[in-house]
């Protein structure tokens, strides 16, 4: 019995540990795939316009039509 309630706690610890972590693992792709669409939806707004050689511009328009300004 000694040896038996050591090894259902270590159980216990390592199945919280991978039960907790489990949760953050598929959430992190959604947050990745928004930055991903509006970057792109930025970026053909941004080929619309008629920038010329004023790439830094260009940029800067799409950073800030990212961040929402």
């Amino acid at each position: 019995m000694r040896n038996l309630v050591p090894t259902l706690i270590g159980a216990m610890l390592a199945s919280f540990a991978i039960v907790s972590v489990a949760p953050q693992a598929s959430a992190a792709p959604k947050a990745g795939s928004v930055y991903a669409t509006k970057k792109a939806e930025c970026t053909r707004k941004a080929d619309l316009k008629k920038w010329g050689i004023h790439r830094i511009q260009r940029s800067n328009w799409i950073n800030d039509c990212i961040a929402g300004g």
